[in-house]
């Protein structure tokens, strides 16, 4: 399938994010970031398909690399890829790969397709401070598509924790 979004989405991300994708991390909270959005992907998951089975989200961080990647098993991410957006971006195919294994409808959506949008923005609402209105109404105007069932989820790890019977991590 063709992915026709996919410049559009690249657009977006340039005019909304310019100045958040110059924060650089390190390797160590590339990977705990990483960590973070796979946790709330598996509980948002588990919530949604009670047949979903977790697998990991390996991370590959390569000291050269002009692309970064997310697919089935995890995400490659070059060293200019490490701050909070990019990680996100491709978490988000990750992610997009997982429910596919669950939702076929989830698995026609094309890579930068309205499935994809609702994860990323599900996990930059998680890693970067932007009002989620406002990721949507500039989405909205590069005409890009939202899978409107992915919006409506509005669960925090702690809910999404309570839903599967487990008890929120103390901040202690």
């Amino acid at each position: 399938m063709r992915d026709t979004m996919r410049q559009r989405s690249y657009d977006w991300e340039d005019d909304l994010f310019g100045t958040f994708k110059t924060k650089g991390m390190e390797a160590p909270e590339v990977e705990k970031l990483v960590a973070k959005f796979a946790e709330l992907v598996h509980l948002r998951l588990e919530a949604k398909h009670p047949s979903y089975t977790r697998r990991p989200c390996t991370v590959t961080t390569k000291s050269r690399g002009k692309f970064a990647r997310g697919g089935t098993f995890g995400v490659t991410l070059p060293p200019w890829a490490w701050n909070p957006t990019v990680i996100a971006h491709e978490v988000a195919h990750w992610a997009q790969r997982q429910e596919a294994r669950v939702s076929r409808e989830a698995g026609e959506d094309p890579g930068h397709g309205p499935h994809w949008l609702g994860w990323y923005l599900y996990l930059l609402r998680a890693g970067v401070s932007i009002p989620t209105t406002r990721m949507v109404r500039s989405a909205l105007f590069y005409g890009l598509k939202i899978a409107p069932k992915d919006l409506t989820t509005e669960l925090t790890l702690e809910q999404l924790g309570k839903r599967k019977g487990l008890r929120a991590r103390s901040a202690a």
